[in-house]
């Protein structure tokens, strides 16, 4: 009887414990991500506009708020995307619309993509870019510029000393030289006639020409960025300096170009 009385007193000690430990225990609260993807749509990103493929972003393996994405960014906008092929997903984007200043890592998400608010990318290259939603009242964006690159990435020759002539729509391609992609380099064959450069195969747009007008000097090397093509300067090719030439354009620094022309 004795024994029995004590395991109950034992059992009844037990259950006792055992239900203050319980209520002791902390609840354990997991924060599980809302969006599983992010992606980079806009004519700044390799995508461009399609958002049925827009440019994924990667997921860090440890922490599934946090996302990277690598990669060249050219002049243009962009926003981030939570899904593919619905422009009316939900966005990350800049708190401000056409937000330039790429070291406010601050972002705002934005139901259904209304208002519409993109990034402006003013300096193209490579960047790395991270962000992290774990807080979505306060997400936020890093931007690493990894390489600078031109606003410029190809230089085309034009003029009636050309191959071409006038024909904007064949305007002649330079090289980036391997070395640097602000150098631009082009060989073959000038006639008497005009010559320029232009940032584009169209009218309108930048160009790179002489300082004056109609110059006839090859050996200076001083040269300079004509912003929609005003002053429409050009070299003049004559009959003596005509032949076959190596031109290399530096536009390292755009506002202060330079060129050779080498007689080969």
């Amino acid at each position: 009887m004795k024994n029995n009385i004590l395991s109950i007193i034992v059992l009844l000690i037990s259950l006792l414990v055992f239900n203050a430990c319980e209520e002791d225990k902390e609840i354990q609260v997991f924060n599980i991500p809302l969006y599983k993807n992010l992606y980079l749509v806009g004519d700044a990103t390799p995508a461009g506009w399609d958002i049925g493929n827009p440019s994924p972003m990667t997921v860090n393996p440890e922490n599934g708020f946090e996302f990277t994405w690598e990669g060249t960014l050219t002049l243009g906008q962009f926003k981030i995307p939570v899904s593919v092929g619905d422009w009316g997903t939900d966005y990350f984007m800049p708190v401000v619309d056409g937000e330039t200043d790429l070291t406010k890592t601050t972002m705002e998400l934005v139901k259904g993509g209304n208002p519409d608010k993109k990034w402006v990318i003013n300096q193209p290259g490579k960047y790395k870019i991270t962000v992290n939603v774990e807080d979505l009242d306060n997400p936020t964006i890093n931007f690493e510029l990894v390489e600078a690159l031109p606003d410029y990435p190809t230089i085309y020759l034009i003029g009636s000393a050309t191959s071409v002539g006038w024909d904007i729509g064949n305007a002649l391609a330079m090289t980036v030289d391997e070395s640097s992609a602000f150098i631009h380099t082009w060989t073959g064959e000038l006639g008497e006639g005009e010559l320029k450069l232009m940032t584009a195969r169209n009218w309108g747009v930048d160009q790179f020409g002489p300082v004056n007008g109609g110059e006839e000097d090859l050996t200076k090397t001083t040269c300079q960025l004509a912003k929609g093509g005003n002053p429409d300067n050009k070299w003049n090719i004559t009959a003596t300096t005509k032949g076959s030439y190596k031109i290399v354009l530096n536009i390292t620094d755009a506002e202060n170009p330079t060129v050779s022309f080498s007689k080969q």
